[in-house]
């Protein structure tokens, strides 16, 4: 399963797609996860505040993200990077947590994370926006 601009359920993942799924699914990160999810940013990068849906999936396991950033040279000339962050949820006491993204970055969400803390990735606003695209792959793993 990937996501383009809807979820489909019947797709395959593209080839281009599958070694990064065959790298986390490698003996170096000891899961095996089945299902991904593709997100494609332009512009800004940014996605609002939002826990990920846990319908269907088995929620003793990490949702891993895999960020592939384009034209990280251009960043370092506008100053701009995107972050994600996570804040507690609303009532919840926790902390606040910001990570700079950058290409080939591996963030896994483990435990209670989409119980307690909302995730976004907040608008950064480049001089140049076209040549700042973002993929976001989320790998999960589905109850069978």
């Amino acid at each position: 399963m990937y996501s383009d601009k809807t979820l489909n359920f019947e797709k395959e993942l593209p080839d281009k797609f599958k070694v990064f799924f065959d790298y986390i699914n490698s003996e170096k990160t000891g899961k095996k996860y089945n299902q991904v999810i593709i997100n494609w940013y332009e512009k800004t990068g940014s996605i609002k505040y939002h826990a990920d849906c846990q319908e269907g999936l088995d929620k003793n396991e990490p949702i891993t993200i895999l960020t592939l950033e384009e034209n990280t040279s251009q960043k370092k000339i506008d100053g701009k990077h995107w972050s994600l962050t996570f804040k507690p949820k609303k009532d919840i006491d926790g902390k606040r947590a910001n990570f700079r993204t950058h290409n080939g970055m591996i963030l896994t969400m483990n435990g209670r994370t989409q119980e307690t803390h909302v995730h976004g990735i907040p608008c950064a606003k480049f001089k140049h926006p076209r040549n700042n695209r973002r993929i976001s792959i989320s790998f999960r793993v589905c109850e069978k």
